[in-house]
């Protein structure tokens, strides 16, 4: 993205990644709070892996505008 787009439409797109991302998380620990104690096991250790994951990706866009909000260059 640095050489391609501007500053503005990074930070518009990692705002709406964030916003994306934020949701899904919100949306799969509202699923696992209903449906996790009816899990088979091996079925709640991926579904726990794949909300860890989307945490971290969220972590890393929340940082990624910080950054990129840092950094004066268009």
């Amino acid at each position: 993205m640095d050489t391609q787009i501007k500053q503005k439409e990074k930070i518009r797109f990692l705002e709406s990644f964030k916003a994306l991302q934020s949701d899904y998380v919100k949306d799969l620990q509202q699923y696992y709070k209903e449906e996790g104690n009816k899990m088979p096991l091996h079925a709640r250790l991926a579904f726990e892996y794949g909300v860890e994951s989307n945490k971290t990706t969220l972590r890393w866009c929340r940082n990624a505008l910080i950054e990129i909000l840092k950094n004066k260059v268009s």
